[in-house]
C-alpha cells in the first residue's frame, strides 16, 4: 500500500493529486502508522528474533535490514512523505505546521538505532530523489538533513557515523544553492552541536563535519556560531590541546580564504519565479541615455532542462506603448540585451561569456542614442569591467513614461497587444538569422570570471555584436516566457547618462560590498549626477528598497527576501578581534607532533632542495605550494589563517596590531618543536608577510619582520634546509628594502644572531658542516650589506665581533668576509682605508696569539694582513703598525710561544715579515727564534727559505750579523728535537715522518675542512656561493695556496705540493704528470719557493734550476753555493727593490741567476731531512759568520767565536742533528777555503789584514784540533789539511819559520804543529800526505833551529817506534825525514857528541838498515829522552802554551759576549712583549670586554622584551577566558581579591581588584611543620601530635612592661592631660 502512493503520484496531474492527499490528512495517518509500527515491533520482539530473515550488509559494509526488516515500514513511510512533498512548497509548509520535523525525529528515534536504509531514505527526502545520483542533486528540503545531524552523535555504529557524515558533506557542499540553503536553515549551528557532543565523534566523521563547516562558513557564519566554535575548543588546563584544533584552524582559514572573485555579503534572493523588484513609474526620463549596473550571481545550470524555454529577467523598462529596454539571461546563462519598439524586438546576445557559474559578476549595459539625426545608436555590454561586445541597436524613445519597470522580475506584461501577436505570426527562422531558437544558444566558450576586484586587466578586444530582429510580441515564443532572475542580485544602479569605460572599471573595482560607491573619490564622484536610482540590500527593510540616488524618489518593492551573509573576517571582531585566534596557536604549540616524513618534505620543496649539490645555489620554490598542502603543518596552517583573516581587511590588520598579535605569535613560535618548523612554516610565513607588504600596511609589516622573520630564536630550532631557506628569504627582503631594513637589521644584528643562535657550542643536534654552511650563508648576507654600501660603523661592529667572539668557526666566517671584500668589491678601497686606521689591525694581531684558535684562523688573518701589506695606495708610514715597527715581532713571537707550532704558522709569519718593503730582518730572526720549539720539518722549511734569501740578497748576512744573539738563534736550529720540548719527543729515530704527509702540519689531521672546501660536503651553498679551485688556491699572493690540512689531496686538484718531488715548469710539462707519491723522502732545493706561490697559477714561467751532479744541492745552478759540496763563494747579486720571496720567484728576474732547465730536483734522494737541515744551516751560519760579520779585528772574531761557544754549550745540553764537533769542523773547513779565496782575489793593499785574519783563523783551528780533536781523529779531515797547507803556501809563511815577523813565524809554527798532528794520525792516507809535505819543507826551507828540530824529532819518535814495533812501511816514510832533519841540524843538535854511533846520513847506501838497528840502541833512546824531549817540552811550553792561554782568554771573551748578547736580546724581547701587551692586547681586551657587555645588554633587552610580551599574552588570556568570552574556562578558578593600590584623597583604598598572583603559601607552611615539599603531592592528612610538638615555636617571650617602666609612662601622660 505504501509503495503504491509514490507510483500514483507519478502522473501528469501531480499537483492536484498532492492537494487531494493533503486535504485527507495523509501526513497524520502516516505518522500514526509509524508510531503503531513501533509499538507492534516492541510487542513482537521475541517473534522477530525467531525469524529466518538475517540482516545483510551493503557494499559499504554497513548493516542494512532486509525487505521485511524492522525498518521497512519507516523506510516506505518516508518514501511516501517524500513523494507527497516533492516539488510542492505548500505541501512542505503543511507538513511543518501540522506535524513538524521535530515530531518526525522523535518518532524515528523511538524505533531504536537506524539502519543505513533509513538514513539513505532521509537523504532522498532532502534532495527529493536519489541522493546517490551523479551529478549531485540540489537540496530541495533541508529539514531532513537537520534531523540527520541531530541523530548523528547518537548513532552507536561508528561506520554509520562516518557514512552519514560523508554523504552530508557531499550533498551540502555540492553547489552554491545547496550551501545557501543549508546556511539559511541554520545548519552551521547543528554542525557545531554535533561536534560538541560527548563522547567525541570518530576522526573521519569529525573531519567530514569540519570540512562541511568550512564550506558553509565560507558563505556565512554568525557571531554566535563562531563563538560556539571557539568554545568547542576549550580544554582543561594540563590536559593538552583539543583534538579538533588543527582541523578547526584549517576550517577557519578556508572560511576566510578569498577564492575567486569577491562575493556579495548581502543580496536579494530572486530565486522564486515571482520574485523581483518593482520600480515605480518613471514619468520623464531625465537624461539622453540608458545605463544599467548590477552585481548578479546565477547558479549553475540544472541537470534537468526545463520543459519549456524561459528567459530570466535582469531588468525590463517598458512604456505604456510597449517600447523600452530589456535584458535577460537564457537558461544556459547567456546574457541577451533587447530593445523593443512598436514593430520589432531586437536582441544582442553575449554567448562568449557564461554567467551561470555561481560566481558574482558585474554587469554593465550602456545604451547610447545617436547625437545627430543620422547618428548611430550603440549598445555596449560590459562584464566584470571589460567591454565584451558593442552593437548598433535601435534606441527607443525616451519621451514616454516608463510604466512597467522591473528589476529581476517577470513584470506585469512582456508582450504588446494581442492583435500584433495574432495578425503577425512569427515567420520561420531563415538561415540568415544568427541566433535561432533557444536550444542552439547553448554555452559557448566563455571567458572564466575569475578576476578579483583589484586584478582588472585588459582582455581581448570587444566583438561587434549581430542584432537579431523578430516581430514585437513574439519574444515569448522566441526566447521563452519571462521569469524571475532565479539567482541573487546585489546592488543595482540605473543611470540616465552614458557610462565611460573607465567609470565601468571603477565600479567593478569597488566590489559588490561597497554601500555607496558614488561618494568615493575618483571617477565615481561625477556619477552621482547621472544616477537615476540605486538599490542596495543594506538599504532594504520590510520589502521596501530605498532609493539611494540624490532624487530619492523611486523606492522599489521587493518580492522575495533579502539574504544577509556574515563574513568570518567581519564576525571575528564581534567575538574579540584577531586576538581571539591566538589561543589556537597556543594549543598547536603544546601539541607533540612527529616530524613530516621525507617524502612529503621532498614533495613540498622540490628537487632543488633535496639534491646533494646545486650549481645555481639554493633556490627554494617559495609560493609554489598550494595552501592546502602547506596546511598539513599546523603551525603553517595558523599563519595562513592569519594571512587569510587580514587579507583585504584593514580592520583586522589594525586589530592584530592592537592585541600585540605579531609579538605574541613570535613568542609562542619560540616554543614550537623543530619538527613543526619545517619548510611549510617558512613558506607560510613568507606568504603572510608578502600579503601584508602588498597591502601597504607598514606598521604591521614592521612588527612581523621584528617578531617573526628576523627573530632567530624561532628559526634556530628548525632543520638545516629550513634555516638556509630562512636566510635566503632574509637576503631577498634585505635586497628589496635596502636602507630601511639595514637601520635595524643590519650587520650588527646579523652578527649578534650568529653569535647567539648559530654557535658550535650551542648546537648539539646539527652536524658541524651544516652549522658552518648556515654561518656562511649569514656571513654572505653581511658581505652583501658591505657590497651595497660601506659603513665604517658597521665595520667597527664586525671587528668588535672578531674581538669578542669565542667560536672559531664564527671568527673564520667574519675573517672570510673581510678577505673577500679586500679581494674585490665596490667597498675595497674604503675597507683598506678603514683597516689602516688606529685600533683596527690590532684586533687581527690579537687573534694570532689566542691558543683556542687553530691554524685556520691564523691563515685567514695572515691573508688579510698580507693584502694590507701589499696595498699600494697608502703611504708606507701608514703601514708601520701593520709591520709592528715600533713594537717589533719579538712581542708577537713571545705570545705565539704558547700557540701550537705548525708549518702554516711559520710560512705565514715569514711571508708577512719578508713582504715588507724593505723587510726587517730583526723580525725574521724573531720568527727563527720561535721555530726553536717547532718540529724538524718546520725548521728545515725555514732554513730553505733563509738559504734562498741569503743567496738572493748579499746584504742579508750583514743585516743578520748586526742583530743581538744571532749566533744562539741560528745555532739552536741544529737541535734534533724541539728545543723547548726536547723531553717530550715527537719524532722517531729513523727520520722525520711528518714530511711523508705532503705538508700536513701536525695537529691538522683531525680538524674539519675550512669553508673554502664546502663544495666537498654533501650540502648546498646559499646565495650562489660556490667554492672554486681558484678559491682553494687563494693565499697571501693571489695565486698561492696555504699548506693547511685538506680532506682532498692536493694531487686531486693538480696541485704541486710544497714537498712535491716534481718542480718542473708548467710551460714544459703538465703539473699532473709528475711521479706518483711513493712515501720516500725527497730533499728540496734550498732555493724553495714561497709557501703561497704553489698554486694553479705559478707566476714564474721558468723552472727551478737544474741539479748537476751529486756534488751540488738539488736545484742549484752552476754558480750557486751548495751545502753539499766544497764551499763556493756567493756571486755578486744585483740589488732588488723588494726582498719578498714572492718577488724573488715571480716574473723573469729569477732567470738572471738560475738558468732554466727541465730536470727534476731529486738528484740526491738518499739525503735525510737531518742531513739537509744540517747542510743548509751550516751554510747559513758560515755565511753570516764569515761574510756578515764585518771587519777582522778582535771584536769581529769574538762575534765569530760565539758560534763555536754556542755549539759547545748546545752540544752538552741537547742532541743535535750532527755532533757539534763535526759542525765546527765543517765551519772551519769553509773558513779556510774562504780565507784562501779572499787571498787569491784580494789586492796587495789588503794582504796585511788578510794575513792577520789568517793568523786568527789558524789559532782557532789549532785550538779546535788540539783540544777537541785530541781524542777524535775524525775532526782531522783532509779538507782542513789541504786548507791549512794551501793557505800557508799562499802566504809563504814556511820561509819565516826560523826568522821572520812574529805573526808569520806564529803561523808557520801553528802550521808545523798541525802538520805534525796529521803525522801522528792513524789514517795512512792523511799521514802519508803529511810525511811528504814535511819532507819537502825540510828540504826547501832553511834549517830549523835547535828547539824546532828537537820538537820535530820528539814528535816523529812516537810513529818511528810504533812503526818499528809493527814493522810497517811507515818507517820507510819517516827515515828520509829524520835523515834530512839530522843532516840539516847535525851541528845544532851536537849529534857527534850525543850520537857518536849514528850511521852516516850523507851518502850511505845502507842508512835505512843501519838506522833501523840504531833506533833500538840505548844511545838513541837516551838521546831522545835526555836531550830531545826536554827541549821539545820547553819549546811547546814557550810556543804553544802562550797560544793556548791566548785562546782561553778568547773563549772567555766569547762566552761573556754571548751572555751579554743573550741578555740584551732578552731585554729587547721583554720590552717588545710589554709594548705588544700595552699597544695591542690591552686595547683589544677592552674592546672585547665592551663588545661582550654590549652583547649581554642586547640579550638582556631581548629577554626583557620577551617577558613583556608574555605578560601581554597572559593579560590577553585573562581577557579571553573571562566568563563572557569565547574561551571561557569550563571550570573557572575561584577569583581571589585584594585591595587596589588606588587611593582616595584621604588615602583610603576603597576598591577591590582581582588578585592574579594569589598564593596560599602551602610550601612554606609545610616546611614550617617539618613536612617537606613532598607533602604537597600527597593528600592532606591530620598533623600527628608528635610532629606538631616538634614544630618550631618562638622561644622569645612576649613584650611586657616592667614595673620600673610604669612611672615613666605616667609622667609622660600628665603633661598631655594638662595641655588639654
Amino acid at each position: 500500500m505504501l509503495d503504491a502512493i509514490p507510483a500514483m503520484l507519478s502522473c501528469e496531474d501531480r499537483p492536484v493529486l498532492q492537494a487531494t492527499f493533503l486535504s485527507n490528512n495523509c501526513f497524520e495517518h502516516i505518522i500514526r502508522l509509524l508510531q503503531n509500527s513501533t509499538l507492534y515491533l516492541g510487542s513482537s520482539q521475541e517473534a522477530g528474533e525467531s525469524r529466518d530473515e538475517v540482516p545483510t550488509r551493503s557494499r559499504d559494509g554497513l548493516q542494512q535490514g532486509g525487505a521485511g526488516g524492522s525498518d521497512a515500514i519507516a523506510v516506505h513511510a518516508l518514501g511516501v512523505l517524500t513523494a507527497i512533498m516533492s516539488n510542492s512548497p505548500s505541501a512542505k509548509e503543511v507538513f511543518k505546521e501540522r506535524i513538524g520535523y521535530t515530531h518526525l525525529y522523535e518518532v524515528l528515534r523511538s524505533q531504536g538505532q537506524p539502519t543505513q536504509r533509513l538514513l539513505q531514505e532521509l537523504l532522498n527526502m532532502a534532495v527529493e530523489g536519489d541522493h546517490s545520483s551523479f551529478p549531485v542533486r540540489p537540496i530541495r528540503n533541508e529539514q531532513p538533513l537537520l534531523i540527520l545531524l541531530a541523530w548523528l552523535p547518537a548513532l552507536e555504529c561508528r561506520d554509520l557515523q562516518v557514512f552519514l557524515s560523508g554523504w552530508l558533506r557531499r550533498l551540502c557542499e555540492a553547489s552554491l544553492p545547496s550551501r545557501l540553503t543549508c546556511v539559511k536553515a541554520g545548519m552551521v549551528g547543528s554542525l557545531l552541536g554535533a561536534l560538541g557532543t560527548e563522547p567525541a565523534l570518530p576522526t573521519a566523521c569529525s573531519q567530514n563535519l569540519l570540512e562541511l563547516l568550512r564550506a558553509l562558513g565560507s558563505l556565512s557564519i554568525r557571531p554566535g556560531e563562531l563563538r560556539q566554535l571557539l568554545r568547542l575548543l576549550r580544554h582543561e588546563r594540563g590536559r593538552g590541546p583539543h583534538p579538533y584544533v588543527c582541523p578547526v584552524i584549517r576550517a577557519l582559514s578556508g572560511m576566510a580564504r578569498a577564492e575567486g572573485p569577491p562575493r556579495a555579503l548581502q543580496s536579494f534572493d530572486l530565486s522564486p519565479g515571482m520574485a523581483g523588484i518593482m520600480v515605480p513609474t518613471i514619468q520623464k526620463w531625465p537624461g539622453g541615455a540608458f545605463a544599467f549596473h548590477a552585481w548578479v550571481c546565477l547558479s549553475e545550470e540544472e541537470p534537468e532542462p526545463p520543459a519549456r524555454p524561459k528567459r530570466r529577467q535582469l531588468y525590463s523598462f517598458f512604456t505604456a506603448g510597449g517600447t523600452g529596454f530589456e535584458a535577460f539571461f537564457t537558461a544556459g546563462g547567456v546574457l541577451v540585451v533587447a530593445v523593443c519598439t512598436k514593430k520589432d524586438y531586437m536582441t544582442v546576445a553575449l554567448p562568449e561569456f557564461a554567467f551561470n557559474d555561481s560566481a558574482w559578476h558585474c554587469v554593465d549595459i550602456v545604451h547610447v542614442a545617436g547625437r545627430r539625426p543620422f547618428g548611430q545608436n550603440v549598445v555596449s555590454v560590459y562584464a566584470d569591467g571589460h567591454l565584451r561586445k558593442t552593437a548598433q541597436l535601435r534606441f527607443p524613445s525616451l519621451h514616454e513614461s516608463f510604466t512597467s519597470c522591473c528589476i529581476g522580475s517577470a513584470g506585469h506584461r512582456t508582450t504588446t497587444t494581442a492583435a500584433t501577436a495574432t495578425s503577425h505570426p512569427p515567420a520561420p527562422h531563415g538561415p540568415e538569422l544568427v541566433f535561432p531558437s533557444h536550444p542552439v544558444l547553448g554555452r559557448s566558450q566563455s571567458v572564466p570570471a575569475t578576476l578579483g576586484p583589484h586584478s582588472w586587466t585588459p582582455t581581448q578586444l570587444p566583438t561587434e555584436g549581430v542584432v537579431a530582429t523578430t516581430a514585437a510580441g513574439s519574444q515569448d515564443m522566441e526566447w521563452g516566457s519571462p521569469t524571475s532572475l532565479e539567482g541573487h542580485l546585489g546592488s543595482v544602479a540605473i543611470f540616465c547618462e552614458a557610462l565611460q569605460q573607465a567609470q565601468v572599471k571603477a565600479l567593478f573595482c569597488a566590489g559588490p560590498n561597497v554601500m555607496s560607491p558614488f561618494t568615493l573619490e575618483g571617477d565615481l564622484v561625477e556619477l552621482s549626477s547621472k544616477l537615476l536610482l540605486y538599490y542596495t540590500p543594506q538599504a532594504c527593510r520590510n520589502n521596501i528598497c530605498l532609493d539611494l540616488s540624490p532624487s530619492h524618489g523611486l523606492d522599489g518593492r521587493l518580492t522575495g527576501h533579502k539574504v544577509v551573509n556574515w563574513d568570518v573576517k567581519d564576525v571575528v571582531n564581534c567575538v574579540g578581534g584577531m586576538g581571539v585566534l591566538l589561543p589556537l596557536l597556543e594549543q598547536v604549540v603544546s601539541k607533540k607532533e612527529e616530524p613530516e616524513d621525507e617524502e612529503e618534505t621532498n614533495d613540498l620543496v622540490g628537487p632543488e632542495l633535496t639534491s646533494s649539490r646545486n650549481a645555481q645555489g639554493m633556490l627554494i620554490p617559495l609560493g609554489k605550494s598550494s595552501e592546502n598542502r602547506l596546511e598539513r603543518n599546523s603551525v603553517a596552517a595558523f599563519l595562513l589563517l592569519v594571512k587569510n583573516f587580514i587579507q583585504h581587511h584593514p580592520v583586522n590588520q589594525e586589530s592584530l596590531v592592537q592585541c600585540h598579535g605579531p609579538a605574541i605569535i613570535g613568542a609562542l613560535l619560540q616554543k614550537v618543536s623543530g619538527a613543526l618548523l619545517d619548510m611549510s612554516t617558512l613558506v607560510a610565513s613568507q606568504i603572510l608577510m608578502e600579503q601584508v607588504a602588498s597591502e601597504g600596511s607598514g606598521l604591521l609589516l614592521h612588527l612581523l619582520y621584528q617578531h617573526l622573520l628576523f627573530d632567530f630564536r624561532i628559526w634556530s630550532n628548525s632543520d638545516f634546509a629550513v634555516r638556509l631557506g630562512h636566510i635566503q628569504y632574509l637576503a631577498n627582503v634585505v635586497k628589496d628594502h635596502k636602507q630601511r631594513i639595514r637601520k635595524k637589521y643590519g650587520v650588527q644584528y646579523v652578527l649578534d644572531s650568529i653569535r647567539t643562535y648559530y654557535g658550535t657550542s650551542r648546537e648539539k643536534t646539527m652536524a658541524t658542516d651544516d652549522i658552518k654552511t648556515v654561518q656562511t650563508s649569514l656571513f654572505s648576507l653581511v658581505k652583501d650589506f658591505f657590497c651595497r654600501s660601506f659603513s665604517g660603523e658597521e665595520m667597527q661592529s664586525l671587528l668588535s665581533y672578531l674581538a669578542g667572539a669565542q667560536d672559531e668557526q664564527q671568527v673564520c666566517g667574519a675573517l672570510e668576509v673581510i678577505h673577500s671584500l679586500l679581494k674585490g668589491s665596490p667597498a675595497q678601497e674604503q675597507l683598506f682605508a678603514f683597516l689602516f686606521e688606529p685600533g683596527q689591525v690590532e684586533v687581527l694581531f690579537s687573534l694570532l696569539v689566542q691558543k683556542k684558535f687553530s691554524d685556520e684562523v691564523r691563515e685567514r688573518v695572515f691573508k688579510i694582513l698580507y693584502k694590507m701589506l701589499k696595498y699600494e695606495k697608502v703611504p708606507e708610514r701608514s703601514k708601520n703598525r701593520l709591520k709592528l715597527k715600533d713594537i717589533g715581532y719579538h712581542g708577537l713571537i713571545s705570545y705565539l710561544s704558547d700557540v701550537p707550532s705548525s708549518m702554516l704558522l711559520f710560512r705565514c709569519l715569514s711571508e708577512q715579515v719578508l713582504g715588507a718593503d724593505p723587510p726587517n730582518y730583526k723580525d725574521l730572526v724573531a720568527v727563527v727564534y720561535l721555530s726553536h720549539r717547532a718540529d724538524l720539518t718546520v725548521r728545515l722549511d725555514l732554513c730553505r727559505k733563509l738559504f734562498h734569501l741569503i743567496y738572493a740578497q748579499q746584504d742579508l748576512v750583514r743585516q743578520l750579523a748586526r742583530l743581538a744573539g744571532w749566533q744562539d738563534t741560528l745555532t739552536k736550529l741544529y737541535v734534533r728535537e724541539s728545543y723547548e720540548s726536547r723531553q717530550h719527543s715527537l719524532s722517531t729515530s729513523g727520520g722525520c715522518p711528518e714530511l711523508l704527509r705532503l705538508s700536513d702540519p701536525p695537529g691538522k689531521e683531525g680538524t674539519s675542512p675550512p669553508p673554502a672546501e664546502l663544495q666537498e660536503l654533501d650540502v648546498f651553498l646559499p646565495l650562489g656561493y660556490e667554492a672554486s679551485d681558484q678559491e682553494l688556491s687563494e693565499g697571501f699572493s693571489d695565486h698561492s695556496i696555504s699548506p693547511s690540512g685538506r680532506i682532498k689531496s692536493f694531487h686531486s686538484y693538480n696541485f704541486k705540493s710544497f714537498d712535491s718531488s716534481d718542480r718542473a715548469s708548467r710551460s714544459s710539462s703538465n703539473p699532473g704528470d709528475g711521479p706518483p707519491f711513493d712515501g720516500v723522502y725527497h730533499p728540496l732545493s734550498p732555493f724553495s719557493t714561497s709557501p703561497f706561490d704553489l698554486g694553479l697559477d705559478l707566476a714564474s714561467t721558468s723552472s727551478v734550476a737544474t741539479a748537476e751532479s751529486g756534488a751540488q744541492t738539488p736545484g742549484s745552478g752552476p754558480g750557486t753555493p751548495s751545502p753539499l759540496e766544497s764551499f763556493k763563494p756567493f756571486p755578486g747579486m744585483r740589488a732588488r727593490k723588494s726582498s719578498s720571496l714572492s718577488n724573488v720567484l715571480d716574473e723573469s728576474s729569477y732567470q738572471d741567476v738560475l738558468p732554466s732547465d727541465n730536470v727534476s730536483n731529486t738528484s740526491n734522494p738518499q739525503q735525510t731531512p737531518e742531513e739537509e737541515l744540517c747542510n743548509l744551516l751550516t751554510n747559513i751560519i758560515f755565511s753570516v759568520t764569515w761574510r756578515g760579520v764585518e771587519g777582522w779585528d778582535d771584536a769581529a772574531w769574538r762575534e765569530r767565536g760565539q758560534v763555536f761557544s754556542v755549539l759547545t754549550k748546545l752540544g752538552s745540553a741537547c742532541e743535535l742533528v750532527r755532533p757539534p764537533d763535526e759542525i765546527k769542523r765543517s765551519l772551519l773547513e769553509m773558513m779556510l777555503e774562504s780565507a784562501l779565496t779572499d787571498l787569491k782575489e784580494s789586492g796587495p793593499g789588503a794582504l796585511p789584514g788578510l794575513t792577520h785574519n789568517a793568523l786568527k783563523l789558524l789559532r782557532l783551528l789549532q785550538d779546535f784540533l788540539f783540544s777537541e780533536g785530541h781524542n777524535n781523529q775524525a775532526l782531522w779531515s783532509e779538507k782542513i789539511y789541504e786548507g791549512v797547507n794551501s793557505l800557508l803556501d799562499k802566504l809563504g809563511v814556511w820561509y819565516h819559520l826560523a826568522n821572520g815577523t812574529s805573526d808569520l813565524r806564529e803561523m808557520a809554527q801553528a802550521g808545523l804543529r798541525v802538520l805534525v798532528g796529521y803525522i801522528l794520525l792513524q789514517d795512512p792516507q792523511l799521514h802519508s800526505l803529511a810525511y811528504v809535505k814535511l819532507h819537502s819543507l825540510l828540504q826547501t826551507s832553511s834549517a830549523p833551529r835547535k828547539d824546532e828540530a828537537c820538537y820535530l824529532l820528539g814528535k816523529l819518535e812516537t810513529p818511528l817506534r810504533r812503526s818499528l814495533e809493527a814493522k810497517s812501511e811507515t818507517f820507510s816514510w819517516l827515515v828520509p825525514i829524520i835523515r834530512t832533519l839530522m843532516d840539516q841540524c847535525y851541528e845544532t843538535l851536537q849529534l857527534q857528541l850525543f850520537l857518536p854511533s849514528l850511521p852516516p846520513t850523507n851518502g850511505s847506501p845502507t842508512f835505512y838498515e843501519d838506522f833501523q838497528l840504531f833506533c833500538t840502541t840505548p844511545e838513541w833512546r837516551g838521546f831522545i829522552e835526555k836531550h830531545v824531549q826536554p827541549t821539545m817540552a820547553q819549546f811547546e811550553m814557550d810556543t804553544f802554551a802562550r797560544s793556548h792561554d791566548h785562546m782561553s782568554n778568547f773563549w772567555n771573551a766569547c762566552y761573556d759576549a754571548m751572555m751579554s748578547s743573550a741578555q740584551r736580546r732578552e731585554q729587547e724581547k721583554a720590552a717588545s712583549r710589554k709594548m705588544f701587551q700595552e699597544l695591542v692586547l690591552e686595547p683589544v681586551a677592552k674592546r672585547s670586554k665592551a663588545e661582550n657587555a654590549r652583547h649581554s645588554n642586547v640579550l638582556k633587552q631581548a629577554n626583557n622584551h620577551q617577558s613583556t610580551v608574555l605578560k601581554q599574552w597572559r593579560s590577553l588570556c585573562r581577557l579571553l577566558t573571562s566568563p563572557r568570552s569565547a574561551w571561557a574556562d569550563r571550570n573557572p578558578p575561584e577569583v581571589r581579591w585584594k585591595l587596589s593600590s588606588a587611593e582616595t584623597y584621604s588615602r583610603m583604598r576603597l576598591k577591590l581588584v582581582p588578585n592574579l598572583n594569589f598564593d596560599q603559601h602551602l610550601e612554606a607552611s609545610a616546611l614550617r611543620d617539618n613536612l617537606g615539599a613532598e607533602h604537597l603531592q600527597t593528600p592532606a592528612e591530620p598533623l600527628p601530635l608528635a610532629m606538631a610538638k616538634e614544630a618550631k615555636v618562638s622561644e622569645l617571650e612576649d613584650d611586657q612592661l616592667a614595673e620600673e617602666d610604669l612611672p615613666v609612662l605616667d609622667t609622660q601622660a600628665e603633661p598631655k592631660e594638662q595641655s588639654q
